[in-house]
């Protein structure tokens, strides 16, 4: 961040106030002179950046970082293959670096929702067990002539396919 930091401070010397309209790396040979103009080719911009903030990284390692930050972030594959460019899921297999932080927590967030079903499972066994799950026959509330039961049981339904 400090690199950015610097250039956005020199840069600001050398041209002024920024304008939207301008690039971030101006053309001109030797020293950058014309905002107006992007820079012809990235490779020395990038090899100048990284130089500056001591950094150890190919250019094409961006590329791998974003297809991993894509897949850790939720993208499904096909959205990630056409960002990417990628034709194959091998080829999204190879660029992608899923990180031991986003497996855990993708195993944390299952176990969380294994454990709400269970909760939920849990108690709806409490509740049938305390009797308030419906009618029932010893407790007097059960009519045997009630036509919406048959045999002490609710009678299913129709579906919308047996109504009149």
């Amino acid at each position: 961040m400090i690199a950015l930091e610097a250039h956005a401070a020199w840069y600001i010397r050398r041209f002024g106030a920024c304008k939207p309209e301008w690039y971030v790396f101006p053309a001109g040979k030797g020293q950058p002179n014309d905002p107006t103009r992007a820079v012809t080719t990235l490779r020395t911009v990038w090899t100048k950046v990284r130089e500056k903030a001591k950094v150890v990284w190919r250019w094409h390692d961006n590329r791998h970082t974003l297809v991993t930050e894509l897949g850790e972030s939720g993208a499904g594959d096909e959205v990630i293959m056409s960002i990417a460019g990628h034709v194959s899921r091998a080829m999204l297999s190879r660029y992608s670096h899923v990180r031991m932080e986003a497996k855990r927590r993708a195993l944390d967030e299952i176990a969380a929702r294994q454990r709400a079903a269970d909760e939920k499972r849990q108690q709806e066994s409490r509740t049938a067990a305390a009797g308030c799950g419906g009618p029932s026959i010893s407790g007097g509330s059960l009519i045997a002539s009630d036509r919406r039961f048959k045999n002490g049981r609710p009678r299913p339904r129709p579906t919308d396919d047996q109504m009149p």
